[in-house]
């Protein structure tokens, strides 16, 4: 641990930066089905980046049930982003 308060404190701004980056360079995928997507949620730092719903979910399902399994596809998508994010974050010992 640095003694002196200018080393001090480029090693906490090291720290956030490397917090940054991992935000910043999390991924999160998630799809209904893997071999053959309905539904495909992309989320990239946090945010929700592409939703993909096919047009034979679109045409065939129910509005609820296709509003539960959007839903449940982009939770799992943005809880895969942040699994990514601790992963970066544990790399880079932030």
């Amino acid at each position: 641990m640095p003694t002196d308060m200018g080393a001090a404190m480029r090693a906490m701004e090291q720290r956030i930066d490397d917090g940054d980056r991992a935000n910043s360079m999390a991924v999160g995928v998630w799809a209904d089905d893997p071999a053959a997507p309905g539904i495909m949620a992309i989320v990239l730092a946090g945010n929700l980046h592409t939703l993909y719903v096919s047009s034979r979910y679109r045409s065939k399902l129910p509005p609820r049930a296709l509003k539960d399994a959007t839903d449940a596809v982009v939770l799992n998508a943005y809880l895969a982003c942040h699994d990514d994010r601790q992963r970066l974050r544990a790399e880079m010992n932030v």
